[in-house]
Order: structure tokens, then sequence, then C-alpha cells
């Protein structure tokens, strides 16, 4: 009589390994092809690229404008930030003319008026409000980082300039 080997609880037969490599694999597809099909192509073409400022260059402004960059669809043509030693260390980076690169309080409205069709606002929530409705009475797209407001009548001055 020939004795089976009885499983224990560290014991993997072959079809358990084969099963559950093949399952892991198989959850796993659909998460490369997603991030593959959101990353553009070498192949994509742009027949007229957004004009772009990014108003707040600090540490996440200076890493979303190169995502802009990378994208492709975009030019940066004007950063502002408070500082003008980071304004001019991100307009460097991103290759930024010198004229278009403002700071102060009031840079925000020179990179508005600068001919942008966009702007992307990396600025402390408490600017947001006043940045964005700005932009917006312009005729401008705005990416907006959260929070877009510190308080109830940052977030109610955010919706009226949506409407």
């Amino acid at each position: 009589m020939t004795r089976e080997p009885a499983e224990t609880a560290f014991s993997v037969s072959r079809r358990r390994f084969l099963g559950g490599g093949l399952a892991a694999a198989a959850s796993a597809l659909p998460c490369f092809a997603q991030e593959k099909a959101a990353a553009p192509t070498k192949s994509m073409e742009f027949k007229r690229k957004i004009k772009l400022g990014v108003i707040g260059n600090g540490g996440r402004g200076g890493w979303i404008a190169k995502l802009f960059q990378k994208h492709g669809g975009y030019t940066l043509w004007a950063v502002a930030d408070y500082f003008q030693e980071v304004a001019d260390k991100c307009g460097d980076a991103l290759g930024v003319d010198k004229a278009r690169r403002f700071s102060g309080l009031s840079g925000y409205k020179k990179v508005i008026e600068s001919g942008v069709d966009a702007v992307a606002l990396e600025t402390p929530p408490c600017f947001i409000p006043e940045h964005a409705r700005a932009a917006v009475e312009a005729g401008l797209h705005v990416y907006m980082a959260k929070p877009v407001a510190v308080d109830v009548l940052g977030a109610l001055q955010i919706e009226a300039a949506g409407t």
C-alpha cells in the first residue's frame, strides 16, 4: 500500500503554485495596461500646444510643471512665485523666458496677463480663491491643487467663479 504525503500548512502542490501565480499575474495586467494607456506616446502630435502659466513654484509647483512639460501638449509660458529666486530657479529648469518670470504677491496677475491659455495654481490654499477668480474672469482654464480654500467663504468663491 502506497502512502501519499500529507499536505501541511507549509507545503505547496504544483497545482496550487501555478494557480496562485497565474491569478496574481492576471490581476496585475489591468494595472499595466492602464498605465500604458495614460502615458503619452511619441507618436502623439499636437496641432497647438497650450500655453501654461504656473503660479507657485515651490516643490509641488515645480513638480507639476515638469509633468505638464513631459506630457508634450503644453508650453510652459510663464511662472510666478512670491520669491524671485524660486521663480528664476523654476524658470531655468523649465526653459521659461526671463521676461515671463514674476514674483511678489501680484505676480499671479502678470502671469494671467502674459498671454497664457491656462494656469496651474500651486500656491498656499489661502490664495487660491483670489487667483482662481482672476484667472476665470480672464477666460483661462484653471488647474488647482487641493485644498482649494481654507474656509467656507473661500470654497464659495471658488464655486461662484466656476458658474
